[in-house]
């Protein structure tokens, strides 16, 4: 394995503005996770940190390596289809109690029951946070939200206790307020060969602010978590004088030197024993009675998919010799090649041709048509007529001149911006080598430009412009420019008038030569 030694956290950050709450226990997490990825050794092109939907799941946004932001619940089955066809990736798949738990539930009992090596990192703050505090799989009974107003009703969901049935071959949990034992976790997460499950006692300061206070504030921390290590015996307690036996099928919470209790008689904590009840127990303790136990809970090694295939090859290989003999490997390989192709991006926009845009045109006006006589309008309706004017007749007067100002893909933005302030216009045309290559407009610089300059201000326009755009020929009707912007959700287009140049007009010109021409009709046929 190839190490990068002098990779460090602020490597893994990104330029994107964190939009969490301030307050957020996601904060912890996203600081721990650069961190560990740092001190994995691995290149940043080496991770995939997949997400789903929620809070958690914008998380992939503020880490720099290749992420993908899923749909809900789903990401267990995306990143295990990364994980297949890139065994080589560190998958890492971000999650929350509502996302994972309750549409995603199935996909992630299966992507945990698979093996195949996915870190999953389950945000569990007890409430749907994104969509404002209603009620989710973890919160507890009696549970006051916006679904619930009387209380929930519904038994919690215990996260590890899924994820041991799944057998999963590493369960862990830690607490948003400890970054030391949350990265000593991930890290152990991170080194596991298998599938990790790591839930996170998050809190959410706007919607069940202090859900684990009860736990984790320094007045009862000390008595009511339970640190786990592996090898060490279970205590815990301000002065470690409390610990956990086992007495019959039933874990019990002791304080030594009472009721003839000495530390022979604590449970000693082995994260790696096969069979899943005693990691099952540990999940089920809790107030009140028992202290809550956070570290690795189980580890392990069963081998992946990937090991146990390569393995049955080879033993099939030697027993039985190659699966195919190389002349009809060959035949598959071209086999699987038939109907490919390869998909390149165009070189320069997209010219319409006259027979492209009449057929929406001519649809336009019939439609058009309908709507007079559906509305009992005179035929020579003076809308009608401005809709049916040809891009030709309007651009002198409503769009830009036949040599409009121009910018460079290179450009920087704030040049781009000068130049747009200077001559009060809303858009400019991208040039490079004399090709039309895009479009850059304000909307562009307010919002994908803003907020990156505060960080790069040397962004360029090719960072932010729209490629290749839909350039319209000039014999276009009103109606089909009106057509063109709905449906692509522009607000300015490119047009090339009769000699070839690139005109531009915007929405704004459209209806102010709409208004002004359907008034001056109104008026002259009085």
């Amino acid at each position: 394995m190839s190490h990068f030694p002098n990779l460090t956290q602020r490597d893994f950050v990104t330029t994107n503005e964190v939009r969490w709450c301030p307050g957020c226990g996601d904060y912890a997490v996203l600081n721990s996770l650069q961190k560990v990825f740092a001190e994995t050794g691995l290149p940043r092109e080496r991770f995939a940190v997949v997400s789903g939907i929620g809070c958690s799941s914008r998380l992939p946004y503020y880490i720099n390596t290749y992420g993908f932001h899923t749909i809900h619940g789903r990401a267990p089955t995306v990143a295990t289809g990364v994980k297949v066809a890139n065994p080589e990736l560190s998958v890492w798949v971000i999650t929350g109690d509502g996302d994972g738990l309750s549409i995603g539930g199935n996909h992630l009992l299966h992507a945990l029951r698979r093996n195949v090596g996915l870190k999953i990192i389950l945000f569990n703050n007890r409430i749907y946070g994104l969509t404002k505090g209603q009620y989710s799989p973890t919160s507890p009974l009696g549970q006051v939200s916006k679904t619930s107003p009387g209380g929930s009703l519904e038994s919690p969901v215990n996260p590890l206790c899924i994820a041991i049935a799944a057998e999963c071959t590493f369960v862990a949990r830690t607490v948003d307020n400890s970054p030391r034992q949350m990265i000593q976790v991930l890290k152990a997460a991170a080194d596991h060969r298998g599938s990790a499950f790591v839930e996170v006692l998050q809190n959410c300061v706007t919607f069940n602010d202090g859900c684990y206070e009860e736990i984790t504030d320094r007045e009862h921390r000390e008595e009511r978590l339970l640190m786990l290590e592996h090898g060490e015996p279970l205590l815990f307690g301000k002065d470690r004088d409390r610990g956990i036996v086992l007495r019959g099928f039933k874990l019990e919470a002791v304080r030594l030197g009472r009721d003839g209790v000495d530390s022979s008689q604590i449970l000693v904590h082995d994260a790696t024993r096969a069979e899943p009840a005693y990691a099952n127990m540990l999940a089920q303790m809790g107030q009140p009675g028992l202290p809550v136990p956070v570290g690795v809970f189980r580890r392990w090694d069963r081998g992946t998919p990937f090991e146990l295939r390569l393995a049955e090859k080879a033993q099939a290989t030697a027993h039985h010799g190659p699966a195919f003999a190389p002349e009809v490997r060959e035949e598959l390989r071209a086999l699987l090649a038939q109907g490919s192709w390869v998909v390149r991006e165009a070189a320069e926009p997209r010219l319409v041709e006259p027979r492209e845009a009449e057929a929406p045109v001519a649809e336009e006006q019939s439609v058009m048509a309908e709507q007079v006589r559906a509305e009992n309008l005179p035929a020579n309706d003076p809308y009608s007529a401005a809709f049916s004017e040809s891009l030709e007749n309007i651009l002198d007067r409503y769009g830009s001149s036949e040599h409009p100002a121009t910018v460079s893909p290179e450009d920087e933005v704030r040049s781009a911006l000068a130049v747009l302030r200077a001559r009060g216009i809303g858009s400019l045309p991208v040039v490079e080598q004399g090709r039309t290559v895009g479009i850059l407009t304000e909307r562009d610089i307010f919002l994908k430009a803003l907020p990156l300059l505060a960080r790069a201000p040397a962004t360029r326009v090719r960072a932010i412009m729209t490629s290749a755009p839909e350039v319209l020929p000039s014999h276009s009707s009103v109606a089909f420019a009106f057509h063109t912007l709905a449906s692509g959700g522009y607000r300015h287009l490119l047009v090339r008038d009769g000699r070839g140049n690139i005109r531009l007009i915007s929405i704004k010109g459209l209806l102010l030569f709409i208004y002004e021409k359907a008034t001056a009709r109104e008026i002259r046929d009085g």
